[in-house]
């Protein structure tokens, strides 16, 4: 992960989400090892100043891009401020992060997504929920709680809620006829990672995420979050009986 060629620059013709989810992977390789004392302090610097790069590349592609992708930028964005230490890149992200979750809809969803009614409103509604979910957990690291922002009651997780009664009655999605079971269980398993880290601030209490996960665990993305079934998954409550304490 943190060899030379791994934070060369993306083509342009990447897709967003892919480079970003590059950037936010590589993000948490370094911070796992920044700090070994078999890191020269030199390759160190040369490893952060690549990476920055990548950064910076990611953000010249912003005004090009659709909101989904913009909140995967947002968790870029606060990554990068965390990894360099650099304030104005971790604002720019939580205020980005702040302007998406504004225009979620009440019911969860985000119009400019989902009111183009093609095949691939639910995929691309899942990748935004993943990306903010993501931008959530990463400031929530530098001690900012941005899961707890809301306008009107309306806050990043009206929208990752909204999607999941879709994974059990995909036929019921109301913005494109013809979706299947099969191929959107398959897409939920892509971005799986946020149901983890949803069931973990919600300590557990969401029936709906807590079945989805039954079907999908073990949760492994090493580019969106990381083993967070290892590392955020919530205890099952010990149920109380007649020979139970």
């Amino acid at each position: 992960m943190l060899a030379g060629d791994a934070i060369q620059s993306d083509e342009p013709t990447t897709p967003l989400i892919d480079a970003c989810r590059r950037v936010i992977g590589f993000a948490q390789a370094l911070e796992c090892v920044r700090d070994h004392g078999a890191m020269p302090d030199a390759a160190r610097a040369a490893i952060i100043d690549r990476w920055h790069g990548r950064v910076s590349a990611l953000n010249s592609r912003l005004a090009q891009s659709a909101i989904h992708e913009q909140a995967w930028i947002a968790a870029v964005n606060l990554a990068a401020g965390v990894v360099l230490e650099r304030e104005s890149m971790f604002d720019a992200g939580a205020d980005s992060y702040r302007r998406i979750v504004d225009s979620v809809q009440p019911h969860g969803y985000i119009a400019a997504i989902v009111e183009p009614r093609d095949a691939d409103a639910l995929t691309r509604t899942l990748a935004a929920v993943h990306g903010l979910v993501l931008a959530a957990e990463i400031a929530a690291q530098a001690d900012i709680d941005l899961w707890a922002y809301e306008r009107r009651g309306v806050s990043v997780m009206t929208a990752a809620l909204y999607p999941l009664y879709y994974y059990f009655y995909p036929e019921k999605w109301p913005w494109f006829e013809g979706l299947e079971l099969g191929p959107v269980q398959v897409e939920f398993r892509q971005y799986a990672a946020f149901l983890e880290l949803v069931n973990h601030k919600n300590g557990g209490s969401v029936r709906a995420v807590k079945l989805i996960l039954d079907d999908v665990r073990p949760v492994f993305d090493a580019l969106g979050g990381g083993p967070v079934t290892l590392t955020h998954a919530v205890e099952p409550v010990a149920r109380r009986g007649l020979f139970r304490r």
